[in-house]
């Protein structure tokens, strides 16, 4: 249970924090869903492949967003340990940004 409320803190925690990034647009899942198709972007289980390899752990949120090259997935990620960390990947390659 208590790993479920910390789980639920940093998702309020997540979603309240302004982004580093004022110009990010971050999309509802229908937006996504048809940009993935029109834009041939790779989808989000792609992404989330490519994110776990990188910092393995359980899935806190992801948002597929437009930043000025193009989209982003944005990818919060809890750790065994309780750390946080998050990711960019790039929607056109699957690759992790830093």
């Amino acid at each position: 249970m208590t790993r479920y409320m910390f789980i639920l803190g940093a998702l309020v925690y997540f979603s309240s924090v302004p982004s580093a990034n004022a110009s990010r647009l971050c999309l509802s899942d229908t937006e996504a869903r048809t940009l993935v198709q029109m834009h041939k972007l790779i989808g989000l289980d792609q992404a989330l492949m490519s994110a776990k390899a990188k910092a393995k752990g359980d899935l806190i949120s992801a948002h597929l967003c437009q930043v000025p090259d193009g989209f982003m997935y944005r990818i919060a990620i809890i750790k065994q340990d309780g750390k946080f960390v998050k990711l960019l990947v790039d929607a056109n390659s699957g690759q992790i940004v830093d």
